[in-house]
């Protein structure tokens, strides 16, 4: 009777030790699991946040490029009166002396 005790505890032994295993296993790879998990949404805050400090520079630039449009367009406007207020007050000036040189010839 001795020996069928000591045969059933190292089954009961065996069968505790196989199911302390398995529940390792499962808990690994819930770990893995969960592991894996959290690196994905980390990966996605650093890339959402890195998407939005992109589009925050973007945006700063295009406003910047923008706002030194409009003053190349005010420098261009600005320069072109300048050019056709020369025009008016030198036009007959021009003229005459066009009409001057082409009768020397």
């Amino acid at each position: 009777m001795d020996n069928i005790n000591i045969i059933k505890q190292i089954m009961e032994s065996e069968y505790k030790a196989h199911k302390i295993v398995d529940e390792a296993k499962e808990k690994m790879q819930q770990s893995e699991n969960n592991i894996e998990k959290e690196i994905q949404r980390i990966k996605n805050e650093i890339f959402s946040s890195a998407r939005q400090k992109a589009d925050a520079i973007k945006a700063e630039k295009m406003e910047q490029a923008k706002t030194q449009v409009e003053e190349i367009k005010l420098r261009t406007g600005e320069e072109v009166a300048s050019l056709r207020k020369k025009l008016e007050e030198n036009r007959s000036k021009w003229v005459e002396e066009l009409v001057e040189r082409i009768l020397k010839t």
